[in-house]
């Protein structure tokens, strides 16, 4: 009834959070049985699913650029359309972390909506100590949706390949068994990581964040229970410890 329905009449379909192509061939909609004019937009973390779908144009959308950035944080944070000018610098601090992520700087804007400045300094403060819940647990959902293989690539690069060259990453990789080309795309198309022109590997600040998070899981006081360390100073304390024991 639906298919008749629609094959008369000029629709609008969106489909939202889509993370699996047999959710779409469920629906039994495609452009063959709708009226002229009609559009379907597909919202995925996936592209691979895209173009399993085969859609005619995928659109990615990008970071916010530091204007935009800055005039949704400020309607966020002041319900304007400028920084209230002595906030300036915390605002900037705010803004560096967020990255032009558009999920952090909402997130971020609204908590800091209706606080005074000694506040706003401390929960800075904070985020460079303990990243915002809320943001970690949507940036979880992507990370959750991988297969284990997967998993492991984006904590390696997490802990010790961001900005690295593809080339020398996918060679390490490769002799650890992970199977790099077909790992990193999958990465790719979950916009986990992107590839830069200048072919380094790219990985957003909060993603990079989120996967040393994981890797901290089992202890974030003791290093030596930790899956990875990335720094001198954990490796330098672990070496310690076993060798006091």
């Amino acid at each position: 009834m639906i298919q008749c329905r629609l094959r008369h009449v000029k629709s609008l379909i969106i489909l939202d959070n889509v993370d699996q192509v047999e959710q779409l061939e469920k629906l039994a909609v495609s452009r063959e049985g709708l009226g002229a004019g009609s559009r379907i937009i597909i919202i995925s973390k996936d592209e691979h699913i895209l173009e399993e779908y085969r859609v005619d144009v995928v659109y990615k959308v990008r970071l916010l650029s530091p204007e935009g950035s800055l005039k949704l944080f400020s309607r966020k944070a002041f319900k304007l359309d400028h920084v209230v000018s002595s906030y300036d610098t915390l605002a900037l601090g705010i803004l560096g972390y967020a990255n032009g992520l558009l999920l952090a700087i909402k997130v971020l804007g609204s908590f800091l909506y209706g606080r005074n400045i000694s506040e706003w300094k401390s929960a800075l403060e904070r985020l460079g100590e303990c990243p915002n819940k809320d943001i970690m647990d949507v940036l979880q959902l992507s990370f959750d949706g991988l297969e284990e293989t997967e998993k492991e690539i984006f904590l390696h690069i997490a802990c010790f390949f961001n900005w690295y060259k593809e080339t020398y990453v996918k060679n390490v990789l490769n002799c650890c068994g992970f199977q790099a080309d077909i790992g990193l795309r999958v990465l790719l198309d979950k916009s986990l990581i992107s590839i830069l022109r200048s072919t380094n590997i790219a990985m957003h600040c909060l993603l990079q964040e989120l996967g040393r998070k994981i890797s901290q899981e089992k202890s974030i006081e003791e290093s030596r229970k930790w899956s990875r360390v990335w720094l001198h100073k954990h490796f330098y304390n672990v070496h310690l410890e076993n060798m006091v024991k």
